[in-house]
């Protein structure tokens, strides 16, 4: 998608310590299409602008170590966006991660994905 070319980023860690990352496009730092938020606490307060899609659990570096990924995104985009959107960010937050043939995704509970690298 040619659109997401100006696809944005900025990561910051809250008070709490939670590394979050907002998603916008181009100049438009306050219209946020997606928030990630990485190894939340049950205190963590949920943007309550946004729609939660699930928790993505991902090697870090390696299957002993993981980070899970909490995802809220807007609802007003299309889906196709949306997945694309994520997927960069996953890119963009997790240049090692590489999908080969060893490499699965499994629901292992309700809401969350969980990736493995066997």
């Amino acid at each position: 998608m040619s659109d997401l070319e100006d696809l944005k980023f900025k990561q910051y860690t809250d008070k709490n310590g939670v590394c979050i990352t907002h998603c916008s496009m181009g100049n438009k730092e306050g219209d946020i299409l997606a928030l990630m938020a990485e190894n939340i606490s049950t205190n963590f307060k949920e943007p309550l602008f946004l729609e939660k899609s699930l928790v993505v659990s991902v090697p870090e570096p390696d299957e002993n170590n993981r980070t899970e990924v909490s995802i809220w995104f807007s609802t007003n985009e299309a889906k196709d966006k949306m997945s694309s959107i994520i997927q960069k960010f996953f890119e963009w937050r997790f240049p090692h991660l590489s999908f080969e043939k060893n490499t699965t995704m499994q629901m292992q509970e309700p809401g969350k994905l969980t990736i493995n690298i066997n």
